[in-house]
């Protein structure tokens, strides 16, 4: 499994009165206090962690297989919302991944994939949050990915913002893995459907780097 801890930007603007926008008033007529006073709420703009998707946008289908495959002629690109379809199956729990030191926001993940296995048959799925209030990582109620999903439930809706990984402030290598970001998405789980088949592999298998 790795880990990233991915850097999000919020930014806050303020609203103030422009010197060139002010309105004379006849000297006849003074100008009337109206008595409303801006209220701070101590409510901060919220940041959905997933720029550029707009969960209003229609989502493309496409197979999981393409969505992995780099080299299919309908897989998406970086940022695309994509609704994925295929008969897919959770391949593990939901993960506590992260945690930013920065923005405070909590990253968890989950794989989804085919049951059968194969190439191109699985991808991590990530969510951001911000906690509210004193809660932590550990305490806040869950987002989108169920903290109930086990291994072998069926996934039935998966839908978010296509993304390949890359390490931060680095430009991303070829045939890199993949992501989608539910942060702003839907995750549906449905009955358990069984076991997903597992694959024997090597390290070198997993590395790409014979020992």
């Amino acid at each position: 499994m790795r880990t990233k801890t991915p850097l999000f930007l919020l930014v806050a603007a303020s609203l103030v009165g422009c010197p060139t926008n002010t309105v004379m008033h006849d000297a006849a007529t003074p100008p009337t206090d109206t008595n409303v006073t801006l209220v701070d709420t101590g409510v901060p703009p919220v940041d959905t962690g997933s720029p550029g998707m707009d969960s209003a946008i229609a989502a493309t289908d496409v197979p999981i297989a393409s969505v992995v495959d780099g080299a299919a002629a309908d897989h998406p690109a970086d940022g695309t919302r994509i609704h994925v379809t295929g008969s897919l199956v959770a391949l593990t729990s939901r993960l506590f991944i992260s945690q930013s030191t920065t923005s405070m926001r909590c990253l968890f993940a989950i794989w989804v994939g085919t049951s059968a296995g194969g190439d191109h048959s699985g991808i991590q799925v990530t969510e951001s949050f911000l906690p509210a209030g004193a809660n932590t990582c550990f305490t806040e109620p869950a987002h989108v990915i169920p903290d109930t999903v086990m291994i072998g439930d069926s996934v039935t809706t998966l839908t978010g913002a296509f993304k390949n990984f890359c390490p931060a402030m680095t430009s991303c290598p070829a045939n890199t893995s993949e992501e989608l970001d539910v942060s702003s998405g839907a995750l549906t789980v449905g009955a358990h459907v069984g076991d997903p088949t597992s694959t024997m592999v090597s390290i070198a298998d997993v590395t790409g780097m014979a020992l």
